[in-house]
């Protein structure tokens, strides 16, 4: 449904460049915020809990939200269909990222 949506909908740059743009400053500032905040109370806030805040406060529900653009926007499901494709792998690109570093052996990064 999701590919069916993009290929027939005017997904040119024009029409979602700044769309997308924000759906990744967004992620950025959210990512930004909570390493601020593990920062600030370096000591109270365990590596588990880093990941744990990050994957809850950048994560979102794609399902519920596809649900009500269908029923509450027109012509919303594009719009959405693009939000999936360009939020949800470098979503999670960034959890396994801070996975990496944050979780048990650390693999990729250090604190």
């Amino acid at each position: 449904m999701l590919v069916l949506a993009i290929v027939q909908s005017d997904s040119s740059l024009v029409r979602f460049g700044g769309f997308i743009a924000s759906i990744w400053l967004t992620l950025a500032a959210i990512s930004v915020v909570v390493f601020a905040v593990c920062e600030v109370s370096r000591g109270a806030v365990s590596d588990p809990q880093i990941t744990s805040l990050y994957q809850s406060s950048i994560r979102w529900n794609a399902f519920v939200a596809l649900a009500a653009v269908e029923q509450l926007v027109s012509g919303g499901l594009e719009v959405m269909a693009v939000a999936i494709a360009v939020s949800i792998p470098v979503i999670n690109v960034l959890c396994i990222l801070v996975l990496a570093g944050f979780g048990p052996g650390k693999k990729a990064l250090s604190r």
